[in-house]
């Protein structure tokens, strides 16, 4: 075995045509391009906690393995991203293509913004492959452009063999999208093929088709342990849905939004509590529901992807018993409820009356106690973070009702991260009642504003004289807003009320407007031609009533609405053809009662 080293400038490929089977080749800290296997049983890992990107530009694939690769075949610790597999090209798997019966390993990697304009923008997995993911992350990755003939945002798998079994352990796939069915993970077998989701947190995918989260075409996919939540598509399954001729094992699993053909064993609906999934944060919250309700049965990796121990008492109910999701719960672990359940009952009084024996009544009254005490203790780290409003997530309530939020002038936020940004402006706003602070407020808001701010002035008779009441200065100042095309009204009415409510008291502000979009958008309504060459919207209909003559698209002379009915009104005569004459409305009335007589069939009136 022989281990190489990759330095930054250096090419990770130029090392694979290099090296037998056996080999090791560890990559220092940088970005790389492209790599195919070959078929070569090696392994390429990052140095250490070295940050190491295999980035595909957006021109082509990432990672290839399509030569046979086995187990044997180790990609670990690398960023995969920026792939791109076109449709005049590689088609499929943007980020990592697994062909045909290859079975390669890859472990603590992350695979994020590629794309495909077929199938699987991050992972594509071909007939008969057989790959194993380990405590990877899937996140950002879109698939089938343009078409819904294609699937697998983040995941594409596409058995069409009689064999292979893609597994996904511990793995995060979030915030992927594709164009058809299958926004996070799509699993289609026509025959053959069982593939295995283990301990998977899948959250944030869309699909234009069906199954935002996962679809099952005609496969045999397991589902076990994990957490399918937040996902959307285009029917109320939009966490898991596929084929009614599918065949899924399901169990112990969160999954909300879920087709009713399938068997649900062990399962919930239930929100399972992250800690914050508005800022990726995928953890469980210490109440989540999905904390000690998975199975152990087939559980093999000793850590989850944070690498902390798996599995954990996390209920405290005496039995190590593994969560849903990517993520374990470490908080508090048995040895310290064992340990302050010890403490609990070394102070008690000696004697049989105090029956410390297992599963007596005092016994598991201090287990409670001590379960709750490393509860406390374990979460005072916590509540140092939760004391900060740019970190909180628990407490944000309570920080919101400290600051005055929500603000009578703004709108509460809806993420946790927007409501973090919302507090910690706040926090650190110095607030004055000068033209500096204002203009530094609208800034904020992305406005621009002029102040032009008056000396205060005498209140009395022509500004001199007796003053007037107690207060007998008064300060006033102008704003004028620059209202350009596409300002937003709603913050030039929030930078108002913000302007009511933190100037001084007892001062005036008089409001102005100015810009293109303030005077075009007046412009426009009421100008008779503007550059359209058409009028005013006040104006055309003004002036389209009053007009005297009006060409209408038959070229055909009508009078304005006003004037017409006006005119017609008052007129003597009107001229209708070349035969006939009319009387106004008015006028034939008034005519009739002065005019000795008018000819009607040569009767006297």
């Amino acid at each position: 075995m022989t281990t190489r080293y990759v330095q930054p400038l250096e090419s990770i490929q130029d090392k694979i045509d290099e090296s037998s089977n056996g080999d090791v080749i560890i990559v220092h800290e940088g970005i790389y391009g492209a790599i195919d296997f070959g078929g070569k049983a090696i392994t390429i890992q990052n140095n250490e906690d070295d940050f190491v990107k295999i980035d595909g530009g957006l021109f082509h694939r990432c990672v290839t393995f399509d030569t046979s690769e086995t187990s044997t075949s180790i990609l670990s610790g690398i960023t995969v991203a920026n792939g791109y597999a076109k449709s005049d090209n590689e088609q499929y798997g943007g980020g990592v293509y697994i062909g045909t019966g290859c079975s390669p390993k890859l472990k603590n990697c992350i695979i994020e913004d590629c794309k495909a304009d077929y199938s699987g923008g991050g992972v594509f997995c071909k007939a008969d492959s057989a790959a194993v993911f380990e405590n990877c992350i899937i996140q950002d990755c879109q698939c089938s452009i343009d078409s819904t003939s294609y699937y697998g945002g983040g995941v594409g798998i596409e058995t069409m063999g009689v064999s292979g079994g893609n597994t996904f352990t511990n793995c995060l796939i979030i915030n992927n999208y594709s164009y058809g069915d299958g926004g996070g993970v799509y699993c289609s077998a026509t025959s053959g093929g069982d593939h295995t989701l283990l301990n998977c947190t899948i959250y944030g995918n869309e699909a234009v088709g069906d199954g935002g989260g996962v679809y099952i075409g005609n496969s045999s996919l397991e589902i076990k342990n994990c957490i399918i939540y937040g996902n959307t598509g285009n029917s109320i399954s939009d966490d898991i849905n596929g084929s009614t001729s599918a065949t899924p094992t399901i169990s112990y699993s969160c999954i909300y939004g879920r087709i009713i053909n399938y068997t649900y064993t062990s399962c919930i609906t239930n929100d399972p509590l992250f800690t914050d999934a508005d800022d990726d944060d995928f953890t469980l919250k210490w109440n989540s529901p999905c904390i000690d309700t998975g199975t152990n049965t087939g559980v093999t990796i000793s850590t989850d992807l944070a690498g902390n121990t798996r599995t954990e008492d996390g209920n405290g109910d005496g039995t190590q018993t593994v969560d849903m999701g990517c993520y374990e719960d470490v908080t508090p672990t048995l040895a310290d409820t064992t340990r302050n359940r010890h403490l609990l009952q070394a102070l008690l009084p000696p004697g049989l009356a105090w029956n410390q024996e297992e599963g007596s009544n005092l016994t598991n009254l201090l287990q409670g106690f001590a379960r709750e005490f490393a509860r406390i203790a374990s979460r005072a780290k916590d509540l140092i973070i939760e004391r900060s409003p740019q970190k909180t997530t628990e407490l944000i309530k309570e920080h919101e009702h400290d600051f005055d939020i929500p603000d009578t002038c703004i709108e509460l936020a809806g993420s946790y991260r927007e409501r973090r940004n919302v507090l910690h402006t706040k926090q650190i706003a110095t607030g004055r009642q000068d033209k500096a602070y204002f203009i530094e407020l609208a800034d904020s808001l992305k406005l621009t504003i002029v102040i032009i701010q008056y000396g205060v002035f005498l209140i009395g008779t022509n500004g001199i004289g007796d003053r007037i009441g107690s207060e007998g200065r008064l300060p006033l100042f102008t704003v004028g807003v620059e209202f350009n095309h596409g300002s937003p009204c709603e913050l030039i009415q929030t930078y108002y009320c913000l302007m009511q409510k933190y100037k001084p008291a007892q001062s005036v502000d008089l409001w102005s407007y100015f810009g293109p979009g303030y005077t075009n958008g007046f412009s426009s309504g009421y100008n008779s031609m503007p550059e359209s060459n058409k009028k005013g919207g006040f104006s055309s209909g003004f002036s389209m009533a009053f007009d005297t003559y009006n060409y209408s698209y038959q070229m055909e002379k009508f009078e304005g609405g006003f004037t017409r009915g006006f005119t017609r009104g008052f007129s003597a005569n009107k001229w209708v053809d070349s035969d006939t004459f009319q009387w106004g409305g008015f006028s034939r009335g008034f005519t009739k009662g002065f005019d000795v007589f008018y000819s009607i069939t040569n009767q006297y009136n």
